[in-house]
This record gives C-alpha cells, sequence and structure tokens, in this order.
C-alpha cells in the first residue's frame, strides 16, 4: 500500500522519541494520564524522571479537577469530580502512610499535606501517587503549619512552613493553618473580627496587615479566603437578611481590593430548594467549597455545598447544574485536586 504524505508525517512523530516527548511536555498532566495507557514506550516516556522534572520546573497551570470532602469520619474522603456533565455517585476513599490511616490537613498547587494516626505528616502527590515524610525535628518544632509551593525558574520549592520562629500576635487568632500561599506570602484571615488580612513573606519574612473590604458601615459579614488561576480571592456575605456574596480580587501588589463578582444566592437556591429558608451567613460562606477563575471568563464558577447537594454554580452566565448529592455537607473540609507532576 502506497504511504501518504500525512501517513509518514504521523509514523516520524510516533517513531521519534524526541519529538514525541516535546509534544507531551505541552499537554496537560489530565492528558498525560490517559496517554500513559497507550503504550509501554509511552508510560516510559511520560514517567521518566528528566521529563517529569522538567514539567515540574515548566508548569502548565490546570484549574481543579476535582475536590476531595472530608466525610463524617475524618480518615474517609469523597472524591468529587469537577467536570462531569451530569451527576455522579461519588467515589469515597481512605489514605494511608506507614499502614496508618491518614487525614488531610491541606492542599496547594496538587500537593495535599497529609497526618497519619501517630501525627506524623506527609507531603502526598495524587496525581503521581508519591508522597515524602516531613523530618522529625520539623514536626517536634512546631505549632502552626501552613504547606507552601511554587515554582521558580530553576527549580521547585515545595516546604511546609513552621511559624514558632514568627511569633506574632496575630497567629493566635487563628487561621494560619488554613491560609493560602499565593504571590511569594501565606495569606490567612484574622480569625476574630475577619477584618484584616494577614500576608507572611516567607522569603524574608516580613508581616503586613491589609484591610478586607467593607461592603457597608454596619452588618455583621462572613469572609473566606481562595486563590484559582493565578488570583488570590475573597468571599464575603453580608447582614442576616443579605442575599448576595460578593468576590473580591487582590491586586499583585497585594495594595488594594476590586469586586470580581457578584453572586445572588437566591439564583442557586430556588431550582433545587424548593422550601429552603435562608441560613445563617457564616454557614453559606462556609459551605462555598472552591472558586475557579476559567481560562476564559464565561468559564468561571464557584462549588457550594447546601443541604447534601454539591451544586455549580457558573457566576457569569448565572446558571447551575448539581454535580452530585452528598449527605451532610454543609461544613465538610473541601480540599482542591490539581493534576501535577510536581515531585516529592
Amino acid at each position: 500500500m502506497k504511504t501518504t504524505a500525512l501517513d509518514s508525517s504521523e509514523y516520524l512523530v510516533i517513531s521519534n522519541d524526541d519529538l514525541l516527548t516535546e509534544i507531551l511536555f505541552r499537554l496537560p498532566v489530565s492528558s498525560l494520564v490517559i496517554f500513559k495507557s497507550v503504550s509501554k514506550r509511552w508510560i516510559n516516556l511520560i514517567t521518566n524522571p528528566s521529563f517529569t522534572l522538567r514539567r515540574s520546573q515548566n508548569p502548565i497551570l490546570e484549574p481543579p479537577s476535582g475536590l476531595f470532602i472530608q466525610r463524617e469520619n475524618p480518615f474517609i474522603y469523597a472524591f468529587v469530580p469537577l467536570d462531569i456533565k451530569i451527576p455522579s455517585p461519588c467515589t469515597t476513599f481512605s489514605l494511608e502512610f506507614d499502614s496508618q490511616k491518614a487525614e488531610i490537613l491541606q492542599s496547594c498547587n496538587g500537593l495535599i499535606l497529609c497526618r497519619n494516626m501517630s501525627h506524623n505528616l506527609y507531603v502526598y502527590n495524587p496525581s503521581t501517587n508519591r508522597s515524602k515524610p516531613i523530618p522529625k525535628p520539623l514536626l517536634n518544632a512546631s505549632r502552626f503549619l501552613n504547606l507552601r509551593y511554587r515554582f521558580t525558574l530553576q527549580k521547585q520549592a515545595i516546604g511546609v512552613f513552621v511559624c514558632d520562629r514568627f511569633p506574632f500576635q496575630c497567629f493566635r487568632n487563628g487561621g494560619f493553618n488554613n491560609g493560602i500561599y499565593w504571590n511569594g506570602g501565606i495569606h490567612w484571615l484574622d480569625g476574630i473580627n475577619m477584618v484584616s488580612l494577614y500576608m507572611l513573606d516567607v522569603e524574608h519574612p516580613v508581616l503586613a496587615i491589609i484591610e478586607t473590604p467593607r461592603e457597608s458601615l454596619s452588618g455583621v459579614y462572613h469572609q473566606k479566603l481562595f486563590e484559582s488561576g493565578g488570583c488570590l480571592l475573597l468571599l464575603c456575605i453580608g447582614p442576616f437578611d443579605s442575599r448576595q456574596l460578593s468576590i473580591y480580587e487582590m491586586s499583585k501588589r497585594c495594595s488594594s481590593w476590586s469586586m470580581k463578582y457578584i453572586v445572588n444566592f437566591d439564583d442557586i437556591r430556588v431550582k433545587y430548594l424548593k422550601t429552603f429558608a435562608w441560613k445563617r451567613p457564616e454557614r453559606v460562606c462556609a459551605s462555598v467549597q472552591c472558586i475557579v477563575i476559567g481560562k476564559k471568563e464565561e468559564d468561571s464558577f464557584l462549588v457550594i455545598g447546601i443541604y447534601g447537594k454539591m451544586i455549580k454554580y457558573n457566576m457569569v452566565s448565572k446558571t447551575t447544574c448539581k454535580i452530585c448529592d452528598l449527605d451532610s455537607l454543609d461544613s465538610s473540609d473541601c480540599f482542591e485536586f490539581i493534576a501535577s507532576f510536581a515531585g516529592v
């Protein structure tokens, strides 16, 4: 049979390891996971240490593709995919390190910080199913921990930040353990009055205090921090009778907030909760599991868990869809799953 030019080009790509590697390098992790099943040759290329290291040093930022939701048992989690078109049953799982069950403490850029029943800590990459224990001296010296993970042009930096060395009063106000690493610093909310955002520059370290936006001069405010698409986001909900969720974005210089989205909570509740009564604002704020800034503006959405339903709300089209049913979801701890080639 005569070989066409197209067939010849395809064969050239498939047979040339260097050329194929360059193509694979530019694909998202989610695609690479699928392509690992093509052949032994492809899986060898994708799992090659030099390929993995190169991907770690030059990451392709991806939005979360799923959520790990803690169940009533602190060692049992449900995995909720975010890219499904119709609701589907959620899979449950548990983690084990050194033959002991473990709980998830934090997630950051595709890595998660876990603690087993002996209180030993591990950094775990669920995409590669690899983990690394945290050294004992670090554990013994720590009271306030925060997982940070970032890339530089030369290397990746993975670590657990310990704050006993920086005895600022604000650490005792709560919130640091759930802080978000963004733009070279760890950011967390004042756990007492929620009117201040703390930012700790982890390289120097220097502490800065930034006032959070106030929607009016009176009323009770409840706030929650998120990070998505390289943006630091602040979710705010106003007084008891407010029906709106406001989402602000922090400037790159950490100098000011700007309004990004306004979400009418009635758009979410009316379709799924016909007899729904207005909940306490702090419960609504806590029920927002994640905010995702899409590559296109129209792809941005938030995920909220209310009365056992996981609901995805598009903030541009103002449309909703149910992802799945989960019991007792209102206050469950939630951790993002982001596909990552980061080595641990």
